[in-house]
């Protein structure tokens, strides 16, 4: 008992140095997610911040012929995402530990993320629109906030449905 609550407290903790607290994607989501993203053959996706991998495996699955990459900053949670992948038999899912902000954005075409909005904001948006490819976009889960410089489109089908936030460069 006393280590399930050391392990809490551990992803806890480090919950407070990344981008959102731990709030795992809804199962039912993976699929819309997918859908509304529409890797092209060829596009490298990120997720930052994949926690156990559950976006990363999806998308692996979902798009067999892109490269898919999830970064975890916690170094439990990064094991978790390892082992996971590692049973998903996926060859073109890779799991990095380490922070997303200090990652080559150039290197991909897509990213995923959910990130509170002052993290948005003040963190991965000004990387993403000084480092990132000139088509290239980003896919915030449940959250979004307000910039001017960026294209944001919505996707919401239902009052059930978390929403979806798309960003493009201009």
């Amino acid at each position: 008992m006393e280590s399930i609550i050391f392990l809490v407290l551990i992803v806890w903790f480090f919950s407070f140095f990344s981008l959102a607290p731990f709030v795992p994607t809804r199962n039912k989501d993976l699929q819309r997610i997918a859908k509304i993203i529409q890797l092209q053959t060829g596009e490298v996706f990120l997720e930052i911040g994949s926690w156990t991998a559950k976006v990363s495996i999806f998308m692996a699955k979902y798009y067999p012929n892109n490269t898919i990459v999830g970064i975890e900053f916690s170094p439990f949670l990064y094991i978790v995402s390892k082992i996971r992948s590692f049973f998903s038999w996926q060859k073109n899912l890779h799991i990095i530990y380490g922070n997303a902000l200090h990652l080559d954005f150039w290197k991909y075409d897509v990213f995923y993320l959910f990130g509170t909005p002052d993290s948005l904001k003040n963190k991965i948006i000004p990387k993403f629109q000084s480092e990132s490819k000139k088509n290239a976009r980003l896919f915030s889960y449940c959250f979004s906030f307000e910039n001017s410089q960026l294209y944001e489109k919505k996707h919401k089908e239902s009052d059930q449905d978390l929403s979806v936030f798309e960003y493009r460069k201009g």
